[in-house]
């Protein structure tokens, strides 16, 4: 199982940064275009989602890393 560490400085850790990211990489005509707007409504669910996902893995292994301490 492939864990991934979060700390207080990554950017998993903050999901606005994110969403922020996520927006950044679609160009601007498409942000512009109506018909492209649900992708990148899309595109910054998706990276709320990711930041879920790694922060779910991420407890149980600091918890197993805690009980083997």
């Amino acid at each position: 199982m492939l864990v991934m560490l979060l700390w207080p400085g990554s950017p998993e850790c903050y999901p606005t940064v994110a969403r922020a990211a996520a927006m950044l990489t679609i160009s601007p005509c498409c942000r512009r275009s109506a018909g492209r707007r649900n992708a990148r409504r899309a595109a910054v669910a998706h990276a709320g989602r990711r930041h879920a996902r790694r922060a779910a893995l991420a407890v149980p292994a600091t918890a197993t890393l805690a009980v083997t301490l």
